[in-house]
């Protein structure tokens, strides 16, 4: 039988699900690492844990499989979006990954923001201007970092930094690059404005291909780790956002997709790139003829978390006795509350928020919210 592998990087764990040709699960692990929040606003993970993360995903799923040598036909990647690394002239990391959830970029993102500039780079890149972009990230680095900014020979994100170290070779696909802030969704390339605003070059990025493209010839060390044929091809994949509406079938005009992971989002897919006249909404491509548009939510399953570390504890520690998982435990307590918790409200801007407001801060006035977002046509 043939099986692909499928590998989500996502923000606390690597995904791995290995599927035969007919879509039947054979094996699933899931691999995480450390958030370093060192202090306030700092949200990064190390590039190194990762892709150990990764390693021991793909090859714990291979042998526990127990493949056959030509059985393996392909590796696909999913990623999470905004990460920048920044790497010396050797590729080795000046930085630990900085994460769609670190805020340092606040006062730089918000100047641009709310600047003509800054409208017009959104309309040329779908990207709302934020401090999770690599975008506001790189203008941070360069006013409050210079002498690491200056060392600073490549600018990546995460998949970007696996690809290299299994391939040997910097490329970035259209829907992780869409995510930077610095990507034209018009021409497909770099965006010379955005680049300008930023302080650096397309030299200094990535090589950009399709979603769809195939890298061959993994390094015959990393082969051997992973238990896989160097000849395995690798599909560079696109973003965890625009691969959850193709991963639910919420392809066709109109179906919408909701998805809650650490964070959330709404979606929908178009034929062509749209943007907002407020830039309220993202566009990210997906694959030829296919764009993303939505909103997400820094507030998902993190309130969860927050709410099982901070306000029950008892619970958690029930949970450790039984045996059980505590969010198990807490489901099951909420499900016995009626609809509408006795009027209880909880506006959940534990870390700011995206869509529709992009406030970074982590209290916001609610009255934002009550303008309603008109169907983009």
């Amino acid at each position: 039988m043939d099986y692909t592998l499928g590998v989500d990087i996502g923000t606390t764990s690597v995904k791995t699900v290995l599927f035969d040709t007919n879509g039947k699960v054979h094996g699933y692990s899931n691999n995480g690492y450390t958030l370093y929040q060192d202090i306030p606003d700092m949200a990064e993970e190390d590039p190194d844990e990762i892709f150990s993360a990764m390693s021991d995903g793909i090859s714990s799923v291979i042998r526990k499989a127990n493949l056959g040598e030509n059985e393996l036909k392909g590796v696909s990647f999913s990623c999470a979006m905004h990460s920048l690394i920044l790497l010396d002239a050797d590729h080795k990391p000046l930085t630990r990954a900085i994460t769609w959830g670190d805020n340092r970029a606040v006062k730089y993102a918000d100047e641009l923001k709310n600047s003509d500039k800054g409208m017009e780079i959104y309309q040329h890149t779908g990207t709302p201007i934020h401090p999770m972009t690599p975008l506001s990230k790189i203008i941070w680095l360069r006013n409050d970092k210079p002498e690491l900014f200056k060392k600073a020979h490549c600018f990546v994100g995460i998949k970007e930094y696996i690809i290299y170290k299994l391939f040997g070779v910097l490329k970035e696909d259209y829907s992780i690059a869409n995510a930077t802030g610095l990507f034209n969704i018009y021409n497909m390339d770099w965006d010379e404005e955005a680049l300008s605003v930023a302080g650096i070059t397309a030299d200094q990025l990535p090589e950009l291909v399709d979603t769809t493209y195939q890298l061959k010839g993994i390094h015959e060390e990393y082969a051997k780790v992973l238990g896989i044929s160097a000849d395995v091809p690798f599909i560079i994949g696109a973003s965890d956002g625009p691969l959850a509406n193709l991963g639910v079938n919420a392809i066709k005009p109109g179906v919408v997709a909701v998805t809650i992971g650490t964070s959330g989002a709404v979606r929908v897919i178009t034929d062509k790139p749209r943007t907002d006249p407020k830039a309220r909404v993202f566009c990210y491509y997906l694959a030829k003829d296919m764009w993303v548009v939505g909103g997400p939510v820094n507030n998902g399953g993190v309130v969860f978390r927050w709410v099982r570390d901070q306000l029950c504890a008892p619970e958690k520690v029930t949970a450790e006795q039984m045996q059980i998982d505590p969010y198990d435990l807490l489901t099951d307590i909420a499900a016995k509350i009626p609809a509408g918790s006795d009027g209880l409200l909880f506006f959940p801007f534990l870390g700011g928020e995206r869509a529709p407001i992009w406030d970074a801060t982590p209290v916001v006035h609610s009255s934002v919210l009550l303008e309603p977002i008109p169907v983009l046509t």
